[in-house]
């Protein structure tokens, strides 16, 4: 590219002289035009040839970013196989056992947070039945009517109570949960992290975080459900019920109100199904993800450690080889632009 700017530089410079009458065997009229229009032609050719090399230099920053890559990636072989073996394997051990204990954790608070919200809230019912459906002399009534008012202001402040109650008896769990996943050495996989390649390292600890940020994030809440479930408070989910109740002309029959006790129970054990089993999928996916990352680690220790001193030397003057053949094309470039 060089030589063909050169060229067109020449070229110019003999038909600027042609066109000055320096040149005394070409100094007809027609010869002056023909030179001036070459030189209008000729500058489109140079000012390419620049706008080229300009993109041609960007292009070639590319290329050195990718040797640079390269570089560090034949640095990371030696830091991947200097990590101690035991550290990895002592990582890989508390991983296994944080994982048993998340799904053993999850189980045992999930069972503990049903049986307390179920009786909780059988209390509640109880409480509402004995004052509303029970009479003086100790029978079940069919229906209640001139009450029905009063009976359903107390269900709504027993469901917006049972709704307290159950998140109360979730929220210790999913922490738990937090706690078995943070026990784990964040510190320690930083470090192994950080034998990595930039590239790989800022991609692998960025997605780390954001799985662990989402984790904290969900086992604090109890209002995130999974995406197929939307939270309502127990008062929201049953406004219908209770305004119907509330409004309508006749009685409320006792077998309704049996059947929204059911349903009750039903929705609270939903609801701590959901969010214990949503906790401890992220939780053990987050610890699926580390244990994934130290078994490929491991992969590549052994694979690094198994190569020569001359492989190595070979790949870094490889790389070395390239790096020249750039800069030769880059002072090349640079003498055009005039840098």
């Amino acid at each position: 590219m060089k030589e063909y700017l050169e060229t067109f530089q020449r070229t110019i410079q003999f038909a600027e002289q042609l066109s000055n009458g320096q040149i005394h065997a070409l100094e007809s009229t027609e010869m002056k035009k023909i030179s001036s229009s070459l030189q209008g032609s000729i500058m489109p050719c140079i000012v390419e040839i620049k706008a080229s090399s300009s993109r041609l230099r960007e292009s070639l920053e590319v290329c050195f970013k990718s040797l640079e890559i390269a570089d560090d990636i034949l640095q990371s072989k030696q830091r991947i196989s200097d990590v101690s073996g035991v550290e990895i394997w002592q990582q890989l051990e508390h991983l296994s056992c944080c994982y048993i204990k998340v799904q053993s954790t999850a189980n045992s608070y999930k069972e503990f947070a049903l049986q307390k919200t179920n009786k909780a809230w059988l209390r509640e019912f109880e409480t509402l039945k004995n004052k509303y459906f029970i009479s003086e002399n100790g029978e079940l009534k069919n229906s209640i009517g001139w009450d029905k008012k009063r009976f359903t202001s107390d269900v709504c402040s027993a469901l917006f109570r049972h709704n307290h109650e159950l998140e109360k008896a979730t929220i210790c769990g999913l922490r738990s949960i937090l706690y078995i996943v943070e026990s784990f050495d964040v510190a320690m996989l930083e470090k192994h992290l950080s034998s990595l390649d930039l590239k790989a390292y800022e991609f692998k600890k960025l997605e780390i975080k954001r799985v662990l940020e989402n984790l904290k994030r969900r086992c604090q809440d109890t209002k995130n459900l999974p995406v197929n479930f939307t939270y309502l408070s127990l008062q929201s989910q049953f406004y219908s019920t209770t305004e119907d109740w509330k409004n309508r002309w006749g009685d409320i029959g006792w077998k309704y109100v049996s059947r929204f006790n059911e349903k009750v129970l039903m929705e609270g054990e939903k609801r701590i199904n959901a969010l214990f089993d949503d906790r401890t999928k992220l939780a053990t996916d987050f610890l699926d993800q580390v244990i994934t990352f130290y078994n490929h680690f491991l992969e590549l220790q052994k694979t690094y450690q198994n190569e020569s001193l001359v492989q190595r030397t070979a790949e870094k003057t490889w790389i070395n080889m390239q790096r020249k053949e750039f800069e030769k094309i880059q002072a090349e470039i640079d003498l055009i632009l005039g840098k």
